[in-house]
Order: structure tokens, then sequence, then C-alpha cells
């Protein structure tokens, strides 16, 4: 499936940052919406102590270890995951003139601040480890009213240094 995307390199130093927009076929947003609320409420912790924990149960941003993007089998997340692997490349080639031959390994989560439950803050900081490129894609942005909190200002709030 060919899809019309457009590419944006910007160098936010020392970072080259990608910025990749996809007309997606009518439908796959909203499904794919679905699909990663469906895994982010599953997967949200609820045993204290638990082996795949990454974070705890304080707060919403706690989650089990798992792989969305292998774990799910729906169509809408196979074609994410070849959208992913299509913009890596090409990210690649363009900051570092690298064409890469081989596979490109990826592991993905969803995540789904519900704001009836003042869930929406954006993304603490954080970093990636063993993760050289970070790909982040939005099937759909909930514009929040103006706020004081600056923590809840903007349209896409991701706060990530690393």
């Amino acid at each position: 499936m060919e899809i019309p995307t457009q590419t944006e390199l910007t160098t936010i130093y020392p970072y080259v940052v990608m910025h990749k927009p996809w007309d997606m076929p009518e439908g796959f947003n909203e499904r794919l919406t679905e699909l990663a609320i469906d895994d982010a409420l599953t997967i949200r912790i609820t045993e204290e102590k638990g082996e795949r924990n990454i974070g705890d149960t304080s707060n919403h941003l706690g989650h089990l270890r798992h792989n969305f993007l292998t774990d799910c089998q729906a169509p809408e997340v196979a074609l994410l995951t070849k959208m992913a692997d299509v913009a890596v490349r090409e990210y690649l080639l363009m900051a570092y003139g690298y064409q890469h031959e081989g596979e490109i390994r990826m592991m993905g989560d969803a995540l789904w601040q519900r704001r009836s439950h003042g869930e929406n803050v954006g993304v603490s900081t954080h970093t990636h480890p063993k993760a050289d490129i970070v790909v982040t894609y939005y099937p759909r942005v909930d514009l929040d009213r103006e706020s004081e909190n600056v923590l809840r200002r903007g349209g896409v709030r991701f706060y990530d240094p690393a």
C-alpha cells in the first residue's frame, strides 16, 4: 500500500529530528487509537512488585513491559510497524547518508492519558535505554482547554531530552 507522505528534517543541536506526516486511509487512525487505548489499559500495573513492571502504581504512566508492535496482531499495527521501518531507513539515509539493508528491530508501547481521570499531563522526562532511534506516532491529538498548569499546555506534550 502506497501512503502519501512528506518528510521534513530539522537539526535541533545536537540532534536531527524528522517530522513525517502520513495521509492515512479513512478509519486507520480511529482503529489504531482504539487498539492503543485497549492495550494501554490492559498493561496498567496492578501488582506492586510484578516482574514486568516499568514504574509503579503511584501514577498512570506505570505499565507492564511488553511489545505492542508484536503482541497486537491487528493489520493497523502491522502497517504502523511498516511505516516506522520505512521512516527509520529514510532517516538514516537523510541524516547520516547510511543505507541500512538489514533488519530494524523495534518495540513499542501505547500511551493513553484519560482526561476524565486527570491523566493528560504529557510524557515526563525519561530515556530509552538501548534504543538508537525513538519514533512517535500520534493517531489522534485532542487539545485541552487553555490551562495555567504548564504541564497541560499545548497540543502534543512530549518531554524527552534523551
